[in-house]
């Protein structure tokens, strides 16, 4: 029974109760290809029963639409059962022990029901992997015994009330309001947006498939002709040598050292078309549900908050526009139906008016509250090019030396660090700032965002010089990538409550496929709503871009 005996726990299997409670954990259990397994519930107001049901003509009978629903993960358990036909809704939800883990400590990558089972409730049991073997012996959970499955995903709902209990004496209360107010709300949303999935246009993704599958095959005939495997390490370095070129590895960041060379400059060309059919345009056409596709976005993944996703693809990986345009190309392909437009809204340089927010510095107040291009202004200021001053404020937020200064900006080190020390001098109160900061920092070994969320900065008081920099440097960048991260959700939950909830977002942006009929009055209110949704010393801003795809929404 994997230890339910020992809690006292009864599980009933394919029996219905009564009645439910309000307020249940779930856990759903299937074979690997989205096919129903079972299903397993503990009622909050009865948690010494477990209900488990194989039988899903009995799960059709449980009155879901009365019923709030906490999980592990508990969004991948929502669309399960959405896809097999179980009427809920997005607001449904009501606990995820994942993100209370997560908001108590983003800095834990263990924070999987059995990690943290083992970790915090001293309870261990098999994992899926053990579970159900590897190789010829695998047995998928379809092929195990109602019984064993019953034990197992019981085991899973225990864990998962007893996680809910732990993190509910443990939080304190601004990890408790922070998680009510702005992670359980994006929780929601990001399930709906997943619901609202984005749009393909087939047409163009496969002419955009047949360009770079060309150019792959053009690349690999070329080194046919050379003799060389473009995907052997051996072979290339072999070659290499035979031209006089003598490296150890085939990284990227070497080779770049080198792409003058002709020979390498192909092997660079080769890798990245390589790179973009294979994880775009041939995993999109791989979908089978095309034209439009669900996105997975990832809430508890980044230490600082950021969202990201993954599946089909990662939208924030998707390449910015470079000199083959490439990723202008693939976002094409990414675009809205008929009689409807993309729309695009993007925060304009949220993480450098946070800067100005925070430290109260009167040439970045004066800069954005003028509308005026803050590297210019900062530039002028020091007696640098715009370039180099965005590289002197990039390196304020991201904790950049001289030698980073000098490798972007394409200086001496010494003329960096003249840079450097006219910047601290006409900027005192973002020096100023920054020592405060790292202080309290030091003082708590965390940092808190505008919104209240806390982050772990570990390795601040360590013996390495190199680690304690490194937390060091973590301090002010996790704090502005954490605001910035704060007031994307903000922006998303305000917008939310007005009844638009996006397809896509990326960073500081969120995306949406809406009806052409009503966009300028659509795009006005999105605008408004993003730029009012949180006061700063400074204005924000938001840019919107209306058109067929993402491509021309973004240009």
């Amino acid at each position: 029974m994997f230890g339910l005996t020992k809690h006292h726990i009864t599980i009933h299997i394919n029996e219905l109760p009564s009645m439910f409670g309000k307020h249940l954990v779930v856990d759903i259990e299937d074979n690997e290809n989205n096919i129903f397994v079972g299903l397993g519930l503990m009622d909050l107001d009865n948690p010494k029963d477990i209900y488990y049901f194989s039988d899903f003509e009995l799960v059709k009978q449980i009155p879901f639409d009365h019923i709030l629903l906490s999980g592990h993960n508990v969004k991948y358990d929502f669309h399960q059962l959405k896809s097999w036909g179980i009427s809920l809704s997005p607001k449904q939800l009501e606990n995820d022990t994942q993100l209370m883990a997560y908001v108590i400590d983003s800095s834990n990558r263990k924070n999987g029901l059995k990690d943290l089972a083992r970790e915090l409730l001293g309870i261990e049991y098999p994992s899926y992997k053990e579970l159900v073997g590897k190789g010829k012996t695998k047995k998928t959970l379809d092929q195990h015994e109602v019984e064993e499955v019953a034990n197992y995903c019981g085991m899973d709902v225990f864990c998962t009330y007893k996680l809910l209990e732990h993190f509910n004496g443990k939080m304190t209360e601004d990890e408790r309001i922070y998680y009510a107010e702005i992670e359980v709300p994006t929780l929601r949303i990001l399930t709906q947006m997943e619901l609202n999935k984005v749009y393909i246009d087939t047409t163009k993704l496969h002419e955009l498939d047949w360009v770079l599958g060309s150019d792959v095959h053009q690349y690999e005939a070329e080194f046919d002709d050379l003799q060389v495997n473009p995907r052997s390490p051996k072979q290339v370095l072999e070659f290499l040598k035979k031209e006089g070129l003598k490296i150890k590895s085939t990284g990227t960041e070497v080779l770049e050292q080198y792409k003058d060379i002709k020979f390498v400059k192909m092997l660079l060309g080769y890798r990245k078309v390589k790179k973009l059919h294979s994880t775009y345009t041939q995993s999109l056409l791989a979908l089978t549900d095309l034209p439009w596709t669900k996105p997975n976005f990832n809430q508890a993944l980044t230490v600082t908050g950021r969202l990201s996703s993954s599946d089909p693809i990662n939208w924030q990986n998707i390449p910015r526009s470079e000199g083959d345009d490439w990723g202008s190309r693939i976002r094409e392909c990414i675009a809205a139906p008929k009689f409807y437009k993309f729309l695009s809204a993007d925060f304009s340089q949220i993480e450098y008016r946070l800067l100005a927010h925070f430290t109260q510095e009167p040439i970045l107040l004066k800069a954005f509250r003028e509308d005026k291009d803050v590297h210019e202004e900062t530039g002028q200021m020091i007696g640098v090019n715009r370039q180099t001053a965005k590289t002197l404020n990039f390196c304020t937020i991201y904790g950049g030396h001289a030698k980073k200064v000098a490798s972007i900006s394409g200086v001496s080190v010494d003329e960096a660090e003249e840079f450097l020390a006219k910047y601290w001098d006409r900027l005192p109160n973002v020096r100023a700032w920054i020592e405060k900061t790292l202080w309290r920092a030091r003082q708590a070994d965390c940092i808190q965002t505008i919104a209240g969320r806390v982050i772990q900065i570990k390795g601040l008081h360590a013996d390495d010089k190199f680690e304690r920099l490194a937390a060091e440097r973590q301090v002010v960048s996790y704090l502005i990538q954490g605001s910035a991260s704060d007031i994307m959700k903000i922006a998303m939950i305000k917008l939310s409550e007005n009844g638009y909830v996006g397809n896509i977002t990326v960073h500081d942006e969120v995306d949406f496929i809406l009806p052409e009929e009503n966009i300028d009055q659509d795009a006005e209110a999105i605008k408004s709503i993003m730029e009012d949704c949180i006061k700063l010393f400074i204005p924000l801003k938001c840019s919107i871009g209306v058109e067929h795809s993402w491509a021309g929404a973004k240009s």
